[in-house]
């Protein structure tokens, strides 16, 4: 879906059913005019996993939605190398 729609964010939650959300923003940093990515964390132990990963930001469940909105809108504000740094 990503590949076909081009999104600016992808949000996606780290037990994603099959391919997982940090193999999944592995391979978005690879492409040319990522989007950014916001992934959703199951435990505050795995925030390794998501720099690894190349995500932008992370948060930790259970998750206040007004706190993803927020993330989210800042994301969409910065600059590529702003978000991506």
């Amino acid at each position: 879906m990503v590949a076909d729609e081009h999104p600016d964010l992808v949000i996606c939650d780290e037990t994603m059913e099959t391919y997982g959300a940090f193999g999944l923003a592995r391979d978005l940093t690879a492409t040319k005019d990522r989007p950014k990515i916001l992934i959703l964390l199951e435990r505050a132990q795995d925030d390794w996993l998501a720099k690894w990963s190349g995500a932008d930001r992370w948060l930790v469940r259970p998750v206040d939605p007004f706190a993803v909105a927020t993330a989210a809108r800042e994301l969409m504000s910065m600059k590529p190398k702003e978000a991506h740094a």
